[in-house]
């Protein structure tokens, strides 16, 4: 039965019950069956076909798609004393508790969010050591929710520069650079850095310290940046080498992302909990 003739049913019933109710009265019973089969028959064709027409169309409205945010609470991160400029190869606290740090190299990238999904689906938090020279409004974005989550994002220079070696100018800008790059898309202070290949002097020391950068560095080295063939690799060079506090060097990579939850998993099997890096005191 058509929308049209169902209408017209219910406005005939109306129609009879409210003659009824005034007092109304049908002649006979073939008056009724009349007026009601006129009120039921369908209009002419080309009348329809003018009703279709003038009818009013529905607009269902698509709901406002909102850009996919990380939810999670963020954890409270423990502090420790660490001073300024001075290299941190690992943050064993003597207290027993195996507590390691997941920290990925040379974002943001396509690989960024994929990363902290398998991250936040474990309920882990990382650090991740992001380029000057990528940010962008839309990482800027990511990095704002990443914090907010608990995640710890510091810088890795602005151009990915090897520091050993170079002039007090250089380093400076390169440092500084990269600094308040990140900041002014993130829009929070960033105050962990780490040179890119390990390399730096003392004079990089210095302008960390005077910057009040706390330098990181790694005591684990999965090499997955030359392990793209060889992934399984990368798992091994973690599990083989990794202790209480250690701070596991990895960078956002294809290979990365594909052993990550293995070496997530087995890590956690062997007592290890993960944590972002913590506030300095």
């Amino acid at each position: 039965m058509g929308v049209f003739r169902k209408r017209n049913i219910l406005l005939a019933t109306a129609v009879l019950l409210t003659c009824g109710g005034a007092g109304v009265a049908w002649n006979n019973v073939e008056d009724a069956k009349a007026v009601t089969s006129a009120l039921i028959a369908p209009p002419p064709a080309g009348k329809l076909k003018e009703i279709r027409q003038t009818e009013p169309v529905i607009q269902i409205q698509e709901p406002e798609k909102k850009s996919t945010q990380i939810t999670t609470p963020a954890p409270a991160r423990p502090s420790v004393t660490m001073p300024p400029g001075k290299a941190v190869t690992n943050l064993d606290y003597k207290n027993g508790e195996k507590v390691i740090y997941l920290t990925f190299d040379d974002g943001p990238g396509p690989y960024t969010e994929k990363i902290v999904s398998v991250l936040e689906e474990r309920g882990i938090r990382g650090s991740f050591f992001w380029i000057g020279q990528r940010m962008t409004e839309a990482y800027g974005h990511i990095g704002r929710e990443m914090t907010d989550a608990g995640h710890v994002i510091g810088t890795h220079t602005m151009h990915h520069a090897s520091l050993s070696g170079k002039s007090k100018s250089y380093q400076e800008r390169e440092i500084k650079d990269a600094i308040r790059a990140v900041e002014k898309h993130i829009q929070v202070p960033s105050v962990y850095f780490r040179p890119p290949y390990g390399a730096m002097n003392d004079m990089t020391k210095r302008i960390a310290a005077d910057e009040k950068q706390y330098v990181i560095y790694w005591d684990v080295d999965s090499r997955d940046w030359n392990l793209a063939k060889h992934p399984e690799k990368i798992i091994d060079n973690v599990l083989q080498n990794v202790r209480p506090g250690s701070i596991i060097l990895l960078h956002e990579r294809q290979q990365t992302l594909k052993v990550l939850p293995q070496i997530i998993d087995r890590l956690g099997k062997q007592g290890y909990s993960f944590a972002a890096l913590p506030k300095p005191k």
